[in-house]
């Protein structure tokens, strides 16, 4: 049975240098879905074909999930999601089976799309908490190992927001710099750099195709 995770990407390897996953081309979470179907038993033909609906459409929902989060994973977090789908479609049709398996099945899916979107909201925002005394110099470095997949594409955006603010807080930010480079150096720091220090890393359509905040404060 496998799960979207975002790989979609992969299609446009070849002409783009782009590598993106998806959870519905993951072949593990579609041998769990198609042993699933194989497995059920006394049911009528056109129940076997609602049944195969219903994951069709969770596809295509994985799909719309990854679209709106970028469509940029790397495989530690495809892996998360994937085994956690797993995992929870074990104990479901274990422990929360109903009278329906219609129900039941579009219950379970729904759930990997929660899933597939919790890790790719962790994956896409990440925080960083940074202490310096005034007149030292700070270095932000938002680089993800999976960022060169898409080098010579994209371009980072740093920004910043002023006192503090929420975690991974995404308002209004003053723009700071735009650079093919993923890290800057802040010298001669003041008291009045504090905040929130945020880089995207943005496609050349202005996608953001990761966000990373750095939280600055002066050293107590």
């Amino acid at each position: 049975m496998t799960l979207p995770i975002l790989l979609g990407w992969f299609l446009t390897l070849c002409s783009s240098h782009i590598v993106r996953s998806c959870l519905q081309c993951d072949q593990v979470i579609r041998y769990v879905h198609e042993d699933f179907l194989s497995t059920v038993k006394g049911i009528r033909v056109r129940d076997q074909i609602e049944l195969k609906k219903i994951i069709d459409h969770a596809y295509t929902n994985y799909r719309e999930t990854s679209k709106l989060l970028s469509g940029v994973i790397d495989p530690t977090t495809l892996y998360r999601a994937r085994t956690e789908y797993q995992s929870e479609f074990k104990r479901h049709w274990k422990e929360d089976r109903t009278n329906s398996l219609q129900w039941d099945l579009i219950t379970i899916v729904e759930k990997g799309k929660r899933i597939l979107q919790k890790h790719l909201e962790i994956f896409i925002a990440e925080e960083h908490h940074l202490e310096a005394d005034e007149g030292e110099e700070v270095v932000l470095d938002c680089f993800l190992s999976w960022h060169t997949l898409v080098v010579g594409q994209t371009e980072y955006h740093y920004s910043w927001h002023p006192g503090e603010t929420n975690v991974l807080f995404d308002g209004e930010y003053e723009e700071l710099v735009v650079t093919k480079e993923s890290k800057i150096v802040l010298n001669q720091l003041s008291v009045s750099e504090e905040g929130s220090y945020r880089c995207l890393l943005k496609d050349q359509k202005g996608t953001a195709l990761s966000r990373t905040f750095f939280q600055l404060e002066e050293r107590a």
